[in-house]
């Protein structure tokens, strides 16, 4: 990889790294009375024996404990197990601390919470959709018989876009199973010495491929807003439009990718996030083309 999509690619994760995003409500206390509290859940998928904090909107800091009893029509009943609450109160998700519960109670700057609601203790299935931004690399031999007989050689480089749907399917809190279809633009470029590709000496290949992944998933920070992952797979191509004045394009039909991808999820509350990745795809070599592509991936998901 050149200098120029190195720092391309440090550019773009970092703006992809520090957007703002308007954050959704959170679900919220309607009723507190006799030490039980009716809640709105706005969404939030909540289970029987969660735990969470009470948040004053107004001050960000922790009110309550409370330990969810029932869930029916997207509200929750729970019950107070420390201190105390009011009507318009926020939650937050209870995580494990070393700390005794008074000092849970008492932080302030630890204790803030968001409109954004509580993380999710671990990752769920999910499916949303996904734009990328495409960096194609090929070097392609190829043999010309005129003026004589020879060999000539070509490395291209170039860039493309393309759309897809995902699926994320959770085997346990922390592994995934994330499958992709997408439409997936492989574009590259470059120039020989002599006019060997169709009387010219700019070689070009372009392919519009049905792109299918499977990418296995491990999330190095599960109980985050910010659930980062590492993982690899494969994926299946299917040229649906091609040209090329490098390559036969007869040839060119079904492709196999090896795939190394790092990214995360950014939760705006427990139902939606963002998700964001670097994917590498190395195409098997052969004897006369090597091909690999970088894509950046920005898309939007729901919790199921």
């Amino acid at each position: 990889m050149n200098l120029n999509n190195i720092y391309r690619l440090t550019t773009c994760a970092f703006l992809i790294s520090t957007i703002s995003i308007n954050q959704a409500q959170a679900a919220k206390v309607l009723q507190l009375k006799g030490g039980k509290v009716l809640i709105d859940l706005e969404g939030d998928p909540v289970s029987v024996n969660d735990e969470f904090f009470l948040i004053n909107p107004s001050t960000t800091k922790k009110s309550a404990i409370i330990s969810i009893k029932q869930v029916k029509n997207g509200k929750a009943m729970a019950e107070v197990t420390k201190g105390t609450g009011a009507v318009g109160h926020t939650l937050q998700a209870k995580a494990a601390a070393a700390r005794p519960m008074s000092a849970e109670l008492k932080e302030d700057a630890s204790g803030r919470s968001s409109s954004a609601g509580a993380a999710l203790k671990n990752v769920r299935p999910s499916w949303g959709f996904v734009g990328e931004y495409v960096m194609a690399t090929m070097s392609a031999s190829f043999t010309r018989t005129t003026p004589t007989a020879h060999t000539a050689t070509s490395d291209m480089k170039g860039t493309g876009f393309g759309a897809g749907l995902f699926y994320n399917h959770a085997f346990s809190p922390s592994f995934t199973l994330a499958a992709e279809g997408s439409l997936q633009q492989f574009n590259a470029s470059g120039s020989t010495t002599l006019a060997d590709c169709n009387n010219s000496t700019t070689c070009d290949v372009n392919i519009m491929y049905l792109s299918m992944y499977g990418i296995g998933r491990y999330y190095l920070t599960p109980a985050s807003n910010l659930k980062s992952w590492v993982g690899g797979g494969a994926g299946f191509l299917l040229a649906l439009s091609k040209s090329s004045s490098v390559l036969n394009t007869s040839q060119i039909s079904t492709n196999q990718v090896f795939s190394f991808a790092g990214g995360a999820d950014y939760h705006l509350n427990r139902k939606a996030f963002v998700p964001f990745s670097l994917q590498y795809d190395m195409f098997p070599a052969s004897d006369s083309v090597k091909a690999t592509s970088m894509s950046i991936r920005v898309g939007y998901g729901w919790n199921l």
